[in-house]
């Protein structure tokens, strides 16, 4: 059972369906639109309410000549051709001994950068902007939430014994 940080090594971002390859880091960015809703009798307090949210994910990689559909020049192929959404997922590599971790939405690409310093390794970065809503969001918190209660502390039943026979 993991608890604790998360090392980054372990989550990367998907593009429909195959990680990113030979990906160097990610990220996730959730925005709230703040409307302003001040008035006169307000007096010098700023007051506002919530607009619109968005969010958009990110991955810098080195780049390879691979035919991996999460690839540079794949992603490079088909955003060329046509604008089209991309499934895109944050989750963790590997599932055996941290609990599941999972954002996942449709997106389309903002940003596609290359990068060729001569003294260094290419690199390229995807921004992917959100299209609607996040369309599965899951954290197991099972094991994060028993592992932070003491060991004298009431635990709920979790398992439901009515359905055994």
């Amino acid at each position: 059972m993991a608890s604790g940080a998360i090392e980054g090594k372990l989550l990367g971002l998907m593009v429909d369906g195959e990680f990113t390859p030979c990906e160097v880091s990610c990220s996730i960015k959730v925005s709230n639109q703040l409307l302003d809703a001040s008035g006169a009798n307000n007096g010098n307090w700023v007051h506002n309410i919530e607009g619109y949210k968005s969010w958009q994910m990110s991955v810098n990689a080195r780049l390879m000549i691979n035919s991996s559909p999460a690839g540079f020049s794949q992603i490079f192929k088909k955003n060329l051709l046509a604008q089209q959404q991309y499934e895109v997922i944050i989750a963790n590599r590997i599932t055996d001994d941290m609990p599941e971790f999972i954002i996942r939405g449709m997106a389309r690409i903002q940003d596609l950068d290359m990068n060729a310093v001569s003294d260094s390794k290419a690199d390229y970065s995807i921004t992917f902007i959100g299209n609607g809503a996040f369309t599965e969001v899951d954290f197991e918190e099972f094991f994060t939430i028993i592992n932070a209660m003491p060991a004298y502390a009431d635990k709920p039943n979790i398992v439901d014994t009515t359905q055994w026979n």
